[in-house]
This record gives C-alpha cells, structure tokens and sequence, in this order.
C-alpha cells in the first residue's frame, strides 16, 4: 500500500508499506516491510505501526482473508476470526443491521462494529465516528482509535438506518444485554470485526453470490453517492479520507463514467 496521510513527518520518511508472512520458530507471523527514507522516531513508529493495523482491520486485512494460498493439500485461507466468538450463536442472519449500516453509511467494518449508543443522536439523524474495533491473537478484542484522524466525523443517516438502530436496541432489551455497544454478541461481548468477514463470505457462498467481502459494501455506498452526483467533498467527509484527492483516486471509474455521461447531457441540450 501506499502511504497516504500527507503533510507529516511520517509521510516525508515512509513511502510504502508490503505486508507478507513469513515462519519464524515454527509459526506463522506477519510481516509488513515498509520503505523509509531515514530513521523513525518511537512516536512516529507508533503511528506508523497503527496505521497499517487500522489498514490490516480494515479493506486490506478483509482482501487477505479472501485470498486463496496454494498448497499442494488445495488452498487454505488465512483469517483473524476467533472460532470461540460463532456468529452462528446470533441466528442465521445475525449481521443483517450491521451490513445494511456499512452499506447505508460507508462506515468501515471495524468503525460499525466499535459503535456506541452514545454515538448515535436520533433525534438529529447522525452518527459520530470515534473509535474503531480491532483484534489480534493473544489480546483479543479491543478498541482504539479510528486508522487516521480525519476518520472521526459526523455522518448524517435517514430513516431506515434510524429504524435500524431501534430495532437493534429493541433486541437488547428483549434478551437482557446491557452493553454500551451497539452491536454484540449475545452475550453482550464486542464483536470480533473479523467473524463479521467469515459470516459475510460464507453467506456469499451459500447464496452462490460474486466474490466480494464486507468492504465492497463500503465502495458500494461511495459509487452511488458519485452516481447521484454528490459533491466529492461530501463523499469524501462521510467516507473519513483525509483529502477528496484520495477519493476521487479510489473512484476514478465512476467519475470518468459520470464526466462522459456529463458530455453526453450537453450534447444533447445544445
């Protein structure tokens, strides 16, 4: 990946970053080499270091638990879902509001998973981004920050999320869970973001679906702002990236094909 938070002295020093793995005593570990110009300090390592795990929680974890790897026993997946927190537990479509959300919204998988009520005023119809929710092996759940600072923002929600929200809190009520979550499992415990990711892609397979993960929903949300002609400064605000640059770089499909629809419109009014 390439290092896109401008204007710091961590972007003057890394200009990239390539996540592998590799075995070291047996095991399997990840790796992320990264090119640097210079040296680190320990604050700007720490920043760096949350950026690609915010990175890995997020399109780039989701893209390599959907990558097959070649064995000569057939193909094994690699996944950071905990296998002692089943989905299965929740009912047969225990995700089906949080995946509406991510698709109404644009929110990250890890940003809707660490969302809390007081997050949510229904009464103004908007949702504060400020935390995400990561896991990693041997500390298990946790929340921190969102991946960059421009990630916390406000994004306006309609009705039918709102009626969403509700009806997740109706739920909580009737089963007893008292969580400051908005999504759990029923036990009231946080979500794991990466057992969302096996839940999404084996309702893929059942359902005999294209190949996609949870962040497609996320780009999906983001193509029909630009297609409804949206400001790509507003896509740009609702989606957390730091400049409309990045946006219009990661949707520059959908603007070409809006500027040649533009072209076809004037030639048909003049």
């Amino acid at each position: 990946m390439n290092w896109y938070d401008k204007g710091n002295s961590v972007d003057e020093k890394v200009r990239s970053a390539f996540m592998s793995v590799e075995g070291r005593d047996g095991e399997l570990v990840g790796v992320i080499t990264a090119k640097i110009y210079g040296q680190l300090t320990e604050e700007e390592l720490e920043e760096f270091r949350l950026y690609c795990e915010g990175q890995l929680s997020d399109g780039v974890g989701q893209s390599l638990e959907q990558r097959p790897i070649k064995t000569p026993d057939g193909d094994i997946y690699v996944s950071f879902w905990s296998s002692d927190e089943s989905w299965s537990e929740c009912g047969k479509y225990p995700y089906t509001e949080l995946l509406t959300l991510i698709l109404f919204t644009g929110m990250r998988r890890g940003e809707a998973c660490g969302l809390e009520w007081e997050d949510i005023n229904l009464e103004q119809g908007s949702i504060t981004v400020r935390r995400s929710s990561y896991y990693l092996p041997g500390l298990g759940t946790y929340t921190d920050t969102p991946k960059t600072k421009f990630s916390k923002r406000i994004i306006a929600i309609n009705d039918k999320v709102i009626n969403i929200l509700l009806s997740v809190k109706r739920r909580q009520l009737e089963l007893g869970i008292v969580s400051k979550r908005v999504f759990t499992y029923r036990n009231g415990k946080p979500l794991n973001p990466s057992s969302v990711t096996k839940y999404f892609h084996n309702f893929i397979e059942e359902h005999d679906l294209p190949s996609c993960c949870v962040h497609t929903l996320r780009h999906t949300n983001a193509s029909l702002l630009i297609a409804a002609k949206t400001p790509i400064t507003t896509v740009a605000g609702r989606l957390g990236h730091s400049t409309p640059e990045i946006t219009l770089r990661l949707y520059a499909h959908q603007m070409s094909e809006e500027n040649k629809k533009a072209a076809e419109a004037i030639e048909k009014m003049l």
